[in-house]
């Protein structure tokens, strides 16, 4: 379903606190320096609970309140990326946070959905070069639904510092006291380096003619591909995602000829922690990331589950889509 959304109001987010000037300058460790630049991003749905207007305002508040103190923890986010790409200063310039009234009902957005549908539910393109590290959209559906679309520059965020972020946010919106503060001291792990000439792949990576397709494995499924590694190494059974990986992987390679698919797991990573006060999200999407020849896997809602988002070039797609042992492993999406 093609989504249609008015922006309704932008602001920018400032830190509760001003960060003091001997944080003022945060240097970028040699990791950070091999990371491409875009943003890691998820889009967090939960039903109904802007009903009325009274309710989205209170809504509205406790986000915006609880993102100003998070900032304060996080400041680095708050700050701009240097012309140099080696630091960010953490100048408490501030986040955009924009409102958006998005025409449909949740339902409709999230059953059935076309990955690339969900990238207009962020703040900002993921592949967009932006010094801005963070932004958030909420997005609010005509049935009273939201989206709440969080956007943080993989520059300073991998997988794990997203949720310890998303964590820290909800966990100051619900009021908690025993917050777990980060410490920001990666570049001392892992000092720079000079990296002149480099070019990380994904950048040079062209977006056209390349589709996103989500297919749905269930946890019985899964089990069974794993038992099916399993009886054919004569060895213990592989993890769901090594074992959902090779089965990808040989079907692409059936199918199209494909040898190189490059795997990111989200799997076991708290995405459906995420209760602001008002309960657990019903669905955490990741959108279209628009990397040629890679493939997402995030839990499914409803257990042990896996959605695999797979990106191909459009010709291959039509033909990975139409492979009939893949399909005898897909699930078609419930309804929320």
């Amino acid at each position: 379903m093609k989504l249609v959304v008015e922006v309704v109001s932008e602001e920018i987010l400032k830190p509760s606190s001003p960060t003091p000037d001997r944080l003022r300058r945060y240097r970028l460790s040699f990791l950070d320096q091999l990371t491409p630049l875009l943003y890691n991003h998820l889009v967090y749905f939960y039903p109904k609970i802007c009903d009325s207007e009274a309710n989205k305002i209170t809504i509205l508040d406790r986000l915006k309140h609880s993102m100003s103190n998070a900032l304060t923890y996080f400041y680095p986010l708050a700050g701009r990326m240097m012309e140099d790409r080696l630091s960010i200063d953490c100048n408490d310039e501030g986040i955009p946070f924009v409102e958006v009234r998005v025409k449909c009902k949740l339902s409709d957005a999230i059953n059935n959905v076309v990955p690339k549908e969900l990238n207009i539910l962020l703040p900002f393109e993921i592949h967009s070069h932006k010094e801005i590290l963070l932004g958030i959209q909420f997005n609010v559906f005509d049935c009273g639904g939201i989206g709440i679309g969080v956007c943080v520059s993989h520059k300073i965020s991998d997988a794990l510092s997203f949720f310890t972020f998303v964590n820290m946010w909800v966990a100051i919106a619900r009021g908690e006291r025993k917050l777990m503060v980060p410490r920001f001291e990666s570049a001392a792990l892992f000092p720079p380096r000079n990296l002149s000439g480099y070019t990380s792949i994904i950048s040079q990576l062209k977006k056209e003619h390349v589709l996103t397709k989500k297919f749905v494995f269930s946890a019985p499924k899964v089990e069974e591909i794993r038992r099916k590694y399993a009886e054919n190494c004569n060895q213990t059974c592989p993890t769901r995602v090594k074992a959902l990986s090779t089965f990808i992987w040989e079907q692409l390679v059936t199918a199209i000829s494909i040898v190189a698919l490059g795997f990111t797991s989200l799997c076991r990573f708290p995405l459906y922690e995420a209760d602001f006060g008002w309960g657990k999200p019903i669905w955490a999407a990741s959108a279209d990331r628009e990397i040629k020849n890679t493939s997402v896997f995030i839990d499914a809602v409803n257990g042990d589950g896996i959605e695999a988002c797979v990106i191909l070039d459009e010709e291959e797609m039509k033909k990975f889509d139409t492979d009939e042992e893949l399909l005898a492993y897909v699930n078609a999406p419930k309804g929320f």
